[in-house]
């Protein structure tokens, strides 16, 4: 049975719709951070690829600098070793003798041994060139990996603050609900409060022959159009309608606390505690007309409004 007890802890409503729309845009505010924490990864992920790129290149210019340099050191120790052999002493022979050739024989060894300072020096300066790229992007990758680190944390932080909304939500709605309750509960029993002293039973035991008391049969009462649709809507005229969780029952669907204030309004208290569907069809329409007059409308589904 659906009840909307009108006034119930306005204040908590307040509070969980405005929580709603806090929890709304802190999740936006996730959603951001994450985005941004994934565009870093991919910037540090292409870091780290330029990197290793570069590093390859540092690696195959060492090793072309130690050969250059290996196959330097040898020509030159060679050439001044090996000054003595059969080939080289008949081959320097050509240069003996004058000024002339001392000339020709030092030209002919700058030809032969090569400039091996200017060569190291040049592969050197590439050396440090490729070092200096390097560092340039060890210290980028560096700083991507602090800006992705930063983006973790905020994303962390935001969603640490998303569940503590999410939380206190949920501490809300149940405040709202055990208000609702109460509500309900209060209204029942000023109804009861009012109603009772008015309220005729419709039946009432009698005495008999032998002195014994006996209770006369409740006769079934016209429906009303409303609680004529109520029972079609919530059993379709079903009397021993059970709802799937088992809270409502009968064909109006009650529940056992709204049956038990029923019975009380309609001057039944004998039906307190009785399982709604396993009451006759009479003593349901009788209880269902005696809510009525008691609460209106309200206890019921809106469809029928």
């Amino acid at each position: 049975m659906a009840a909307h007890p009108a006034g119930a802890a306005p204040s908590l409503q307040a509070e969980a719709t405005q929580l709603s729309q806090e929890l709304i845009q802190e999740q936006l505010q996730v959603d951001n951070f994450q985005h941004q924490y994934e565009l870093d990864a991919i910037k540090v992920q292409q870091d780290g690829a330029a990197i290793a790129a570069v590093q390859q290149d540092v690696a195959r210019d060492q090793h072309k600098v130690r050969a250059d340099r290996q196959l330097l050191s040898q020509e030159a120790v060679s050439s001044y070793v090996n000054a003595g052999s059969l080939s080289l002493n008949q081959t320097l022979e050509l240069f003996s003798g004058g000024r002339e050739a001392a000339t020709d024989q030092t030209e002919y060894e700058s030809v032969a041994i090569g400039d091996t300072t200017e060569t190291l020096a040049v592969l050197h300066t590439d050396q440090v060139q490729l070092e200096a790229n390097e560092a340039t992007l060890q210290f980028r990758t560096t700083q991507d990996q602090s800006e992705e680190s930063a983006a973790a944390n905020a994303t962390s932080n935001a969603q640490q603050v998303a569940g503590q909304l999410a939380a206190k939500q949920a501490l809300v709605t149940g405040q709202l609900a055990a208000a609702i309750a109460a509500t309900r509960q209060q209204q029942a029993a000023a109804a009861v409060a009012s109603r009772a002293a008015v309220s005729a039973p419709v039946s009432a035991p009698v005495s008999g022959a032998a002195g014994a008391v006996v209770n006369v049969a409740v006769p079934d009462p016209s429906l009303p159009p409303f609680l004529q649709c109520v029972v079609q809507a919530e059993s379709g005229g079903n009397y021993q309608a059970v709802s799937p969780d088992g809270l409502y029952r009968g064909a109006f669907q009650f529940s056992q606390g709204t049956w038990n204030v029923a019975a009380q309004l309609a001057g039944l208290p004998q039906l307190v505690g009785v399982p709604p569907n396993e009451a006759s069809k009479a003593d349901q329409d009788t209880l269902a007309i005696a809510l009525y007059k008691a609460d209106g409308e309200q206890p019921w589904t809106d469809s029928c409004r």
